[in-house]
């Protein structure tokens, strides 16, 4: 309750322009479920693509273009690289699975690897093995999604329709 409170104080605060803005984009709760599941989801698809350096820029604009919403796409696509450590492990899972769908195996690093240097770094960025991570992240990112959107619709469905909650709001 009191985080409420601190929120509408910071609401007034703000300027009327950015007023508007900020609650153009904020609005979780006059959306419908299955916008938010589905916003979630395509987040967390685009979190799987190869695409960390223009990822914001993804979610604003299928955000814009599917009439999302932008922070649960941005939520979403934070989940599977939103943090730097996780980015590598992200990648080689899907480069794992596509190699397994492709070819049947997941070999990814040569048995006769001696050591880093910077044309065995380069040779691991050939066309092939792009392709393989590019199909590994659409079919995990299509996994993730779809698993993400049910699992959301069910946990927001499940907040809102809390009798508990129903009760706190008819005796406020």
């Amino acid at each position: 309750m009191n985080i409420l409170s601190d929120f509408k104080k910071e609401l007034k605060e703000l300027p009327r322009v950015k007023k508007g803005k900020f609650l153009k984009e904020l609005h979780l709760r006059k959306e419908s479920p299955q916008v938010l599941s589905q916003s979630l989801g395509l987040g967390v698809f685009i979190g799987f693509t190869p695409t960390v350096g223009i990822q914001t820029i993804l979610c604003y604009l299928l955000a814009r273009a599917l009439k999302k919403n932008f922070l649960a796409i941005f939520l979403g696509a934070s989940l599977p690289t939103g943090i730097p450590i996780q980015i590598p492990f992200t990648y080689l899972f899907c480069f794992k699975v596509g190699s397994y769908l492709l070819f049947g195996k997941t070999s990814f690093i040569n048995p006769n690897f001696k050591g880093v240097n910077f044309w065995t770094i380069v040779s691991y960025f050939s066309l092939r093995n792009i392709i393989v991570l590019l199909i590994g992240s659409v079919f995990i990112g299509t996994l993730g999604g779809i698993l993400t959107y049910f699992l959301s619709l069910w946990l927001i469905n499940k907040k809102r329709c809390n009798p508990l909650r129903k009760n706190a709001q008819k005796n406020n």
